[in-house]
């Protein structure tokens, strides 16, 4: 591991703006993009490792996301991990707990988007547009340098508030500073979790007690956005949330994807406190 691992935390505390108030400060952000035809807003970079419990080359990658997410990187690079759990290690003997179908289908998904043949893990994706073998650390921060250069097209406002009865409304805002494909947008948001700790008894992390952070629970459309520039969007997600979900470890990462090439042109995280 590279020592150039240090700097900010890339998760931010929650916002308390109201919603209006928080397209105002897009739309001012906005209005001071850069001739490039981007935001100038900082360009948080979302890293997507895909990983299981059941795979024995996974754990180093694991903790690789874990130090971007926790550490940051210099030069006020932010970046925001995610981590999906495929499901198609569990037959070898451990059902990865965190596991779904739906998140193999999304690196499917990325596969045929970056045209590969086959399916590996760990695997890691950078702002949708490059992938690397997870473990690699010296290629997955040249790929998070060269996303960072090419800038923010879409500014993201989240507010997080927890609910009456439990579920986290997660208010959203975007606004569209820069050029994105002309047939919009899909925004992306996902509910996070960190610090969890598993004691793995079978298969080949058998006997190991892993640690995973950033690990994707939920995954919606938030809504879809304009491809003009200049357009705004708000809408309001509701999470329900599990029992044993730890509500301090959660957080809300969202991201502007292009849903034909999987590209993202813009991203923000927050975290329930």
């Amino acid at each position: 591991m590279p020592g150039a691992l240090a700097g900010q935390t890339s998760i931010m505390s929650p916002l308390r703006t109201p919603l209006a108030a928080l397209v105002i400060i897009l739309l001012f952000a906005g209005s001071h993009a850069p001739a490039i035809g981007q935001s100038d807003v900082p360009t948080p970079v979302v890293v997507e490792l895909f990983t299981s419990q059941g795979c024995s080359s996974c754990p180093p990658a694991d903790k690789l996301l874990s130090r971007l997410g926790e550490e940051g990187l210099p030069g006020g690079v932010e970046v925001i991990p995610l981590s999906f759990h495929v499901d198609y290690w569990n037959y070898i003997g451990w059902t990865d707990p965190f596991s779904s179908k739906a998140w193999s289908d999304r690196q499917r998904g990325y596969a045929r988007a970056l045209e590969l043949d086959t399916l590996y893990t760990p695997q890691i994706v950078i702002h949708g547009a490059a992938q690397v073998v997870g473990s690699n650390a010296e290629s997955v921060l040249r790929e998070i340098a060269r996303a960072q250069s090419r800038g923010t097209a879409v500014d993201i406002g989240i507010v997080l508030k927890k609910a009456p009865d439990g579920s986290l409304e997660t208010e959203l805002a975007t606004h569209v500073a820069g050029e994105v494909p002309n047939g919009g947008l899909d925004l992306m948001v996902a509910l996070f979790e960190k610090r969890l700790v598993t004691p793995v008894k079978r298969g080949e992390n058998a006997r190991r007690k892993l640690e995973n952070d950033f690990v994707v629970r939920a995954l919606q459309r938030g809504l879809e956005i304009d491809g003009r520039r200049g357009s705004t969007g708000t809408a309001t997600l509701v999470f329900e949330l599990e029992p044993e979900w730890q509500t301090t470890n959660l957080g809300v990462a969202a991201f502007a994807q292009d849903p034909a090439t999987l590209r993202i042109y813009g991203a923000a995280a927050r975290q329930l406190q």
